[in-house]
């Protein structure tokens, strides 16, 4: 690991003191360091999850035609499949 060319940082690390150098002289710390990486848990600092219900882009007329179009493609066995 030490004395290759690390691509994150652009430069051969010699040492994980020089490593640490480096990184201290780019302001870049390890993405798995428990007190500000990956690895920290910071609730407050975590964006909202977008909804994963797709239902929100049609109106409850549109989704119901959907629907029912969908229950009888299914009940003729039409599922829009090719065959292997």
């Amino acid at each position: 690991m030490y004395g290759k060319y690390e691509p994150g940082l652009g430069q051969v690390v010699e040492s994980y003191e020089h490593k640490r150098q480096l990184m201290k002289e780019m302001d870049l710390q390890e993405s798995s360091d428990p007190s500000g990486g990956s690895r920290s848990y910071r609730p407050e600092e975590q964006p909202a999850r977008a909804s994963k219900n797709n239902s929100q882009f049609l109106d409850a007329a549109e989704l119901e035609s959907a629907q029912a179009e969908a229950l009888t493609r299914a009940a003729q066995g039409d599922f829009d499949l090719e065959a292997p």
